[in-house]
């Protein structure tokens, strides 16, 4: 529709460049213009709650993770706050299994040449940050992608009071 838009703005400016105001200010609308969009499908619900965290900075009306909360206790996920509370797994570099969404990826190269991210996930408890290095990188390249919806096992490392996860493995849900 967006073609229909531009013509019709455009039409419309035609039109009132070339017509006469009273002193009043009132004019009268453009004759035979009419706006007329084309049906569309209606947006998925994922789509709308991307758009809803882009305009307001949170998730309104619901998370994308709650459509896979089954898949998640299936495969045995724990909250991202509840694996970061945890002190012992994080002193002992346990393995752990997250997910979320992914809201962030800054990829570097080493001195080695060898490629590294730094992925953003969140879930509805909290967000952490999650180390990808080459190897798992180059498997599962479409995973590392904003808005995609995440389940990341790794192990837990905690460095200068700051616990992320090492990522060993990933599986995309959406």
């Amino acid at each position: 529709n967006l073609d229909a838009i531009l013509q019709f703005a455009q039409e419309a400016r035609k039109h009132t460049s070339c017509m006469q105001h009273s002193l009043f200010g009132s004019s009268s609308a453009p004759a035979g213009i009419r706006l007329q969009f084309k049906p569309s499908s209606p947006a998925r619900t994922e789509d709308m709650l991307f758009w809803e965290k882009e305009l307001l900075g949170f998730y309104l009306s619901d998370h994308p993770m709650r459509s896979h909360e089954k898949t998640l206790k299936e495969k045995n996920v724990l909250p991202i706050k509840t694996t970061l509370a945890d002190a012992n797994l994080a002193a002992r570099g346990a393995m752990v299994r997250i997910a979320g969404v992914v809201t962030g990826v800054k990829k570097i190269i080493t001195k080695n040449k060898k490629q590294i991210a730094f992925v953003t996930i969140e879930d509805t408890s909290d967000a952490t940050e999650v180390i990808v290095f080459e190897e798992v990188l180059l498997r599962r390249p479409e995973a590392w992608q904003e808005k995609n919806i995440v389940i990341v096992q790794g192990k837990l490392s905690n460095r200068d009071n700051e616990v992320k996860v090492v990522c060993d493995q990933v599986l995309k849900l959406n």
